[in-house]
């Protein structure tokens, strides 16, 4: 869950909570794309930036393609 791995690193002293990102490959990187389409059903958990290398491509991911290119592009 990546909004429970922002939630921590808030927690933790040193982090800079408006610098958090996320990084992914594989399935890693098919979280970070939903993470980014989700992101505003979690507006305390915001990523700042986030880079998905070789995105799996599930057949039913059921990621909104269209919404996570908005979101990226703007």
């Amino acid at each position: 869950d990546p909004f429970a791995a922002v939630r921590g690193l808030r927690e933790v002293a040193w982090v800079d909570r408006s610098r958090i990102a996320a990084v992914g490959w594989s399935h890693g990187g098919w979280t970070t794309h939903w993470a980014l389409v989700r992101q505003g059903e979690h507006p305390a958990e915001r990523l700042r930036a986030a880079i998905a290398y070789d995105p799996a491509a599930h057949a039913d991911a059921r990621v909104r393609v269209r919404e996570f290119l908005r979101r990226v592009l703007r």
